[in-house]
């Protein structure tokens, strides 16, 4: 099947790719969603997966999936949750921490890289097309 894209919506597509696959993008070396988790455990502390889903988004499945591998990569431990007693709390590991640590470092470094020359008036154009580009994904 060929994709029937509109001209904004072809547009939006090779912008997407191309800034996906330009040699000084974001290229983090762990997927977007075990980042988003780490992310959620360093802000939210011991969670269960269904409160890291609600912070997230997605649905507890994905993110207990995800959970279990940070679990193995040694990154996540569970923990006995004392107000549910089949619904583990999952809390980041001094390597996790140390892992997310790194992780956040290395993108801030590529987002300032990336927004470095913009003026002001340019990133709040580019925030509010993205605020209305997420507004019509979640739609």
């Amino acid at each position: 099947m060929r994709e029937n894209f509109t001209h904004g919506g072809a547009a939006l597509f090779a912008l997407m790719r191309e800034i996906e696959l330009a040699p000084g993008s974001i290229a983090l070396p762990v997927a977007p969603g075990r980042l988003s988790v780490l992310r959620a455990l360093a802000r939210m502390g011991p969670s269960t997966a269904s409160e890291l889903a609600r912070a997230r988004g997605s649905s507890r499945q994905g993110v207990q999936r995800i959970a279990d591998d940070l679990t193995r990569c040694g990154w996540v431990r569970r923990l006995p949750n004392p107000r549910h007693r089949r619904a583990s709390l999952f809390e980041l590991t001094p390597a996790g921490n140390a892992v997310y640590d790194s992780l956040v470092s290395e993108e801030t470094r590529a987002m300032n890289r990336l927004a470095e020359g913009l003026s002001s008036a340019e990133i709040q154009g580019a925030r509010k097309l993205l605020a209305a580009l997420r507004q019509r994904a979640l739609a």
